[in-house]
């Protein structure tokens, strides 16, 4: 007979995965997420992505914090949400799948927030928060965002992502 996985409950190492399909049906957005000053530029595609306040405005993004893109956030304090449209103007999400250095997401159409963030003009949306927090369980650090500007860049409905399985991408 086969143990039971351990770092997996409800896992049986020889078939299906009940717990992991029904984490998968907990649907997202997708989203690009951006950091930046002067002199770095980071980028990358996300899914953990939600509002957690209305007063004052507040998103949450989970990341790993392994990603480029994490140390630019803590260093400059600002991240810049981008919402994907179901349209995916310039193809975003094919393009972020891997995360983005700075040559290659200065090359897309974008503006730049005052600390040099760029904000990706082919988004639906996009929502420039200051980093207000951060709280780190499992392989992922929450980063809590306070909102202090944002726009609707083009008329779409957001894009909707399911995962088959909630245990991993």
């Amino acid at each position: 007979m086969t143990q039971p996985d351990e770092r997996h409950p409800g896992k049986d190492p020889d078939g299906p995965d009940p717990v992991g399909e029904a984490m998968g049906a907990v649907g997202s957005g997708l989203f690009i997420i951006t950091a930046g000053n002067d002199e770095e530029t980071a980028g990358f595609l996300a899914s953990f992505v939600q509002q957690v306040s209305f007063e004052p405005l507040m998103l949450m993004v989970a990341m790993n914090p392994a990603r480029p893109a994490y140390e630019l956030i803590k260093k400059t304090g600002e991240l810049v949400v981008h919402v994907i449209g179901q349209e995916d103007r310039g193809k975003l999400v094919k393009r972020f799948w891997k995360g983005l250095g700075k040559q290659e997401i200065l090359e897309l159409p974008h503006g730049s927030t005052e600390l040099g963030a760029p904000i990706l003009q082919d988004a639906m949306a996009y929502l420039r928060c200051r980093l207000v927090d951060e709280w780190h369980g499992g392989d992922h650090a929450v980063l809590f965002g306070a909102v202090e500007e944002g726009r609707v860049l083009h008329g779409d409905r957001p894009k909707s992502y399911r995962r088959k399985s909630g245990r991993g991408y």
